[in-house]
């Protein structure tokens, strides 16, 4: 579950994109492809709860390491998914396709 605090974010969850605002909650099933990106030129903050547990803030942590130069190499990524045993299915989410419902 996401509940965005600040900002503005597009969400993409199993192919479908729409937007989700502050005091927004977008609640995704377990194993369900999704991403999000900020789409604002301001920080956005979210409250996520992932169930069953993981540790949340060294994966997203991690995670800002391997990306922060842009998308990395697939290897790169596939490695970096391998350790948490997290799949990345696609391209992240862009900023600027339009949602699609």
């Amino acid at each position: 579950m996401f509940r965005v605090l600040e900002g503005r974010y597009r969400y993409e969850v199993e192919g479908r994109r729409f937007y989700a605002e502050e005091g927004d909650v977008v609640s995704i099933p377990g194993g369900a492809e999704h991403g999000f990106v900020n789409v604002t030129d301001k920080p956005a903050r979210q409250y996520i709860l992932i169930t069953p547990a993981l540790d949340a803030a060294a994966f997203i942590t991690e995670l800002a390491g391997v990306m922060k130069e842009g998308v990395p190499d697939r290897l790169v990524l596939d490695a970096f998914g391998a350790r948490w045993q997290v799949e990345f299915p696609g391209p992240p989410v862009s900023r600027t396709e339009t949602p699609t419902g």
